[in-house]
């Protein structure tokens, strides 16, 4: 699976920042996946078909949390250690990717400190999950940069 972006994101609070980066991976195929097949099929019943992305995270305040109990949506390969966003669903787009990104970004600081399961939160509100963080916990994406690879 190659690497066609390299992303870094920063959340703003008012309790803090926070730093997020991932290498954004490109398939055309389920050999291609970077996460392990039975992470699909144990949490969606099936792995996606043709084009996806995965986000191989290198930085990530869900690492060393003070509340383990709250999900932030993390998976770690046994072999590697590597670890990825949890998504089941196929990301086709490089724009879904981006889009997807920001809202996990979002979903983990409010996981942190919220000590709510995202999840939840984005169920409530699968069409304006940014506008009610921005509005209701004051949290926002306050820089983003895509180094897109040639």
């Amino acid at each position: 699976m190659p690497q066609i972006a390299r992303v870094t994101l920063k959340v703003r609070s008012p309790i803090g920042t926070y730093d997020f980066g991932a290498e954004v991976h490109h398939s055309q195929s389920p050999k291609e996946h970077r996460i392990d097949p039975e992470f699909y099929e144990k949490y969606a019943g099936r792995v996606p078909q043709g084009t996806h992305h995965e986000f191989l995270l290198f930085q990530s305040p869900a690492w060393n949390r003070v509340d383990p109990e709250v999900a932030t949506h993390v998976y770690r390969r046994r072999d590697s250690g590597e670890s990825f966003v949890c998504y089941t669903q196929p990301i086709e787009t490089l724009e879904h990717a981006k889009e997807f990104f920001q809202w996990w970004c979002l979903g983990v600081v409010f996981s942190i400190e919220q000590k709510e399961d995202c999840a939840v939160m984005m169920g409530r509100h699968p069409d304006d999950f940014p506008e009610v963080m921005e509005r209701d916990f004051e949290t926002v994406i306050a820089e983003e940069s895509w180094d897109m690879e040639d």
